[in-house]
């Protein structure tokens, strides 16, 4: 099993390598917790993966599953200092 860091890291470098293409439309390149894309407003965008067998167990509570997903996402929005608009 890979680790999380590791594994992480790739798909976050995987997705740099999209951004670095010079898009206009991208305003804060893909860091740590997420990037700012021109849309038609400014939106930040995140992925953060939960992974059987490193963030939860085969015997966790799917609503507890669930809510880890959205915490860790939440967190990276608001790292960003992000503000939903719906």
């Amino acid at each position: 099993m890979e680790s999380e860091g590791r594994g992480e890291r790739r798909l976050t470098s995987s997705l740099a390598r999209k951004f670095e293409r010079g898009d206009e439309k991208v305003v804060v390149g893909i860091g740590d917790d997420g990037a700012v894309v021109q849309t038609t407003s400014r939106t930040v965008v995140t992925c953060d993966p939960v992974v059987e067998g490193v963030h939860f167990t085969r015997s966790a509570p799917p609503n507890l599953v669930g809510r880890k997903a959205v915490n860790r996402n939440l967190s990276d929005l608001a790292a960003m200092g992000a503000r939903p608009t719906f």
